[in-house]
């Protein structure tokens, strides 16, 4: 049984990646904080895209360690000859960078096994700018047929379901306060870098995909009286408005709020909802804007665009306050997308070949 695509979903996670390509060109924006909300959402979407398509094509294995291992290899095979390429060329870049031969050969080993993330010694550190988002995703990967498992034994209703939703949503801030609390404490802001990078916290946010996706498959939607249409569009101006006050320079709130709460979880309510209302996919804005081809187009080819837009930026070099960084940035976003499109086709065609 093959899986139907939610292109309402799609839509968003186009313009998840739109937000951290936008926010990684240093191109002059002034809400470049939004990017942490197009992470937060990068994570939420893959939760609820795993609990999704196995509801509708249950090919998960029983949770063993090895099943676990190969189910998150499975899944990260036809994007890994790229995540390599991408190492190897920050590898060269960064090369002299006054770290001995042999803490660079480790480094880049603990990159190409996803262990970087993980690290909190400055030897050992992300190569690049994105791959600690991948880290993050194996991880859980490996742990999915543990939930999925779970999930199948207990036939929760929408009620438990919702309660579950808010107790993540709840947890994650008050996880994030006490990690403030210790950062203003101590002075380091390694905490603040845990509760953005560490995959275990990240993992909140994508069982809370986990979560919303089960929700959405357990409740009956129906479309009386066009209500959706003005769920959607008051959400969208709701959720705008949300965002330019959190992430403006001007609103005083990036000096008030601890540090892993703007980076994580003041997202994590707003994004839910966005999620799971266009999931519902009955109104004017998530079947005709949101779903339009070009941001299918682009929501297709994402996963390698978010590989491939910090080399592009680091070739391109936009710079700030000028025309042509703008220039620049839509050029490089045409190079990014074209590129990603071609290793796509290669990647597809390989994996064809292999089935």
């Amino acid at each position: 049984m093959k899986t139907k695509r939610i292109d309402s979903l799609e839509g968003i996670r186009t313009i998840a990646f739109l937000m951290v390509f936008l926010a990684h060109s240093n191109v002059y924006n002034p809400f470049k904080y939004m990017s942490y909300s197009g992470v937060s959402l990068f994570f939420i979407l893959s939760g609820f895209g795993m609990v999704y398509s196995s509801r509708l094509n249950d090919k998960v294995p029983e949770p063993t360690i090895r099943n676990c291992f190969l189910f998150s290899c499975k899944k990260m095979k036809k994007i890994y000859p790229l995540y390599v390429i991408y190492l190897l060329f920050y590898f060269v870049v960064e090369f002299n960078n006054g770290q001995v031969l042999w803490v660079k050969i480790v480094n880049l080993i603990a990159n190409l096994g996803f262990l970087s993330a993980w690290s909190v010694l400055p030897q050992i550190y992300n190569i690049g700018s994105v791959n600690w988002f991948l880290c993050g995703i194996v991880f859980s990967n490996m742990l999915f047929p543990v939930f999925w498992k779970h999930m199948k034994k207990k036939n929760r209703s929408s009620k438990e379901i919702f309660v579950c939703i808010t107790s993540l949503i709840v947890a994650e801030l008050i996880l994030d306060i006490l990690l403030g609390v210790f950062s203003t404490i101590t002075g380091n802001n390694i905490f603040v870098r845990l509760s953005y990078q560490l995959p275990v916290f990240r993992l909140i946010d994508i069982v809370l995909g986990y979560n919303i996706a089960d929700l959405f498959l357990t409740v009956e939607h129906d479309n009386k009286n066009g209500k959706y249409t003005l769920y959607e569009i008051a959400l969208c101006v709701i959720y705008g408005l949300f965002l330019i006050v959190l992430c403006s320079p001007w609103a005083g709130l990036r000096g008030f709020l601890p540090g892993p709460i703007l980076f994580t979880s003041a997202y994590t309510m707003a994004n839910s909802a966005i999620i799971y209302l266009f999931a519902v996919s009955k109104g004017l804005v998530s079947e005709k804007i949101i779903s339009s081809k070009p941001l299918l187009m682009i929501s297709g080819v994402s996963m390698y665009a978010y590989l491939i837009h910090p080399i592009v930026n680091k070739v391109i070099g936009y710079g700030r306050f000028r025309y042509e960084a703008y220039i620049k940035l839509t050029v490089g976003l045409c190079i990014t997308l074209t590129i990603s499109m071609i290793c796509k086709m290669i990647s597809d065609k390989m994996y064809s070949i292999k089935k």
